[in-house]
């Protein structure tokens, strides 16, 4: 056995020596703060315009239960698709959505649509990039 088998690295010796990991631990530490300051908000908010507990708990239920429902279709595209587009979809859809929760009145100069219509064009515009990855890799493998 080498020496590496008996002695394996704990998590503190990892993040010390390894520099990518450790910047991938940082973002996580700071994603998940990010995650819980927003829940905590979104909860607060929720009990000052209700007044209600019960709406504080399906706060809480929708949000535990989204990725549940959410889980096994990201499965099946993670391994289906390149995960390069899909994260660049994923990105991109973020982004269109965050410009119309910014400028809710606007509309997109070059497709002429608002908010509501856009969204089956975002999805066809994933699938399309979806296609033309499947394609490039049945390409290659043959």
């Amino acid at each position: 056995m080498s020496e590496t088998d008996e002695n394996p690295a704990g998590y503190g010796a990892l993040i010390r020596q390894n520099r990518n990991f450790r910047w991938l631990w940082a973002a996580q530490v700071v994603s998940l703060l990010g995650d819980w300051f927003n829940l905590i908000a979104s909860a607060a908010l929720i009990a000052e315009l209700t007044g209600s507990g019960l709406a504080v708990g399906m706060l809480f239920t929708v949000r535990m239960l989204a990725p549940f429902a959410v889980a096994p279709l990201a499965g099946i595209c993670a391994d289906r698709f390149n995960r390069k587009h899909i994260l660049m979809g994923g990105i991109g859809t973020i982004v269109v959505g965050a410009l119309l929760d910014v400028f809710p009145n606007t509309r997109l100069v070059l497709s002429g649509m608002s908010g509501l219509p856009l969204i089956p064009a975002l999805l066809w515009w994933l699938w399309l990039a979806s296609r033309r990855s499947m394609e490039k890799t049945e390409g290659k493998s043959r």
